[in-house]
């Protein structure tokens, strides 16, 4: 794909609209805006779930959930190195959402968190 652009190299206006035309951008942009807000969603709420459901104490349902939060970020570098070396994207990014939608089910189905 070439880049076009209008005006000066200081004028990215050009290019950052040409960049919103391409329809990959777009699930992109789609797929992050979804995952943040079911992220941050069930981050918000995990921990009520888990001291009204679960019966547990305020101080563990929180810990719980960091260690979601904290997963993700190991998770994510880690598909970023393997992903930079093999110079393939689709094959990391499948299992890492697959396993973050059975992590999100399972904490919430199983009894024992």
């Amino acid at each position: 794909m070439e880049w076009k652009t209008t005006g000066t190299p200081k004028d990215t206006t050009g290019m950052l609209a040409q960049a919103f035309r391409i329809k990959e951008i777009k699930l992109f942009i789609l797929a992050y805006v979804a995952f943040m807000l079911a992220n941050q969603s069930f981050n918000a709420l995990l921990p009520t779930f888990y001291q009204t459901v679960r019966g547990m104490d305020a101080g563990l349902s929180g810990s719980l959930t960091g260690l979601i939060s904290l997963t993700q970020v190991f998770a994510g570098i880690l598909s970023g190195v393997l992903m930079t070396i093999t110079g393939k994207r689709k094959i990391f990014m499948w299992p890492l959402l697959i396993i973050l939608v059975l992590g999100c089910l399972g904490s919430i189905s199983f009894k024992g968190g």
